[in-house]
Formats: C-alpha cells, structure tokens, sequence
C-alpha cells in the first residue's frame, strides 16, 4: 500500500505515503508465482499384473528346467520430468508518474531426465527454456560410473555463458575421500574481458 521515493543518496527506498494518494488505488499486487509439475517414467507404462498372468503349468517346467542358466530380464530405468514456472514481479523499472516499479510477466520451462544404461552407467540432463525471451537459458548433463569402490562422474555444461566441464574420480569410503582426481574449467574464461 505505500510508494517509493529518492532518498538523500539519489536509491530508491518505500516512503510513508499511501498507494491511495498517488494512484485512486487501494494497493498493487507486488509479485505472484506458481508452478506446475509432472514426471513420467518407465514405471508409469507397465500394466499391472492380474492374477491370470502367472506362469502356467508349462512355462513353470520350462523356468524351473533352465533355472541354472543365467538369464538377467533386460531393465533401463529412466524419468522425464516437465516443469512450468510462471512469475509476475518486479522489472527493475521505476515509474514516477505512480511511485512504484513496474511488474512484468515471465515464464519457463524446466525439463529433466535421467536414463541408466545399466546398473552402474548412469546418465542425466537438465535443460532450462525462457519462454518469455524465447531462448535456452541454461542445459547441464552429467554422466557417472560406479567403479566398485570408486566413482567416476563427467559433468558439463554445453553451451552458454556457463560453459564449463567437471571430472571427477575418488574412492566412494568417507575415511578416504581424499583420494581423487578432479579436474574442472573456469566460467570466468567465457567472459571476454576488455
């Protein structure tokens, strides 16, 4: 319900006069957010099992026959998920005429997934797009193996003003963490200095 006003060091700060007195109107709405959010992945698709889908008689004989082979069922679990993210808050703007900045709109959408090859090749990626400026504004994928006793990650950044990579590889025991190899780039040399 107040405005802003210039104070003695030329910044803006909110001052005791009403909203009212500048505007006719009671009060203005400051900022407003809300998001929405859905993941799929490939337990989302499999049909639950009725009671008529156990092995018959046969295929019991067959399984408890071959039962000394190893067979392993082919898995490769993986997730999508979408987000939406839409903002109304402040530009940076300033108006006199009403005291107060102006808001604006914004929106984007956030989509993340992850698929592991096998149990212990992992991969994932995150990707991020400005609607409102119709522009990617940030994409991240990492990929990670587990050594046994070690891990193994990759992690880059593609493309952007963040672009950069990651390598790591330590022994996974806390009392040995120490014991790594990481190796990663500066943001700061995406910059062009002048």
């Amino acid at each position: 319900p107040y405005t802003y006003a210039y104070n003695e060091f030329k910044s803006l700060r909110r001052v005791n006069v009403s909203y009212y007195s500048v505007t006719k109107k009671v009060a203005r709405l400051t900022s407003l957010s809300t998001s929405f959010s859905y993941t799929i992945s490939n337990q989302t698709f499999k049909k639950k099992k009725k009671s008529t889908d156990e092995p018959q008689e046969p295929e019991k004989k067959y399984l408890t026959a071959n039962s000394n082979r190893e067979y392993q069922s082919f898995s490769m679990p993986w997730s999508l998920s979408a987000s939406y993210n839409l903002r109304y808050s402040n530009s940076g703007d300033y108006i006199e005429e009403v005291k107060s900045y102006d808001r604006k709109l914004s929106h984007d959408l956030r989509l993340d997934g992850r698929i592991a090859f096998t149990p212990k090749w992992n991969f994932s990626m995150s990707m991020s797009y400005d609607i409102t400026n119709n522009k990617i504004t940030y994409t991240s994928c990492q990929i990670s193996r587990d050594l046994h006793c070690w891990q193994m990650s990759l992690g880059f950044v593609p493309f952007g003003l963040y672009r950069s990579y990651n390598f790591y590889i330590g022994v996974k025991a806390s009392m040995l963490r120490d014991l790594k190899l990481e190796k990663r780039s500066d943001t700061a040399d995406n910059y062009i200095w002048r």
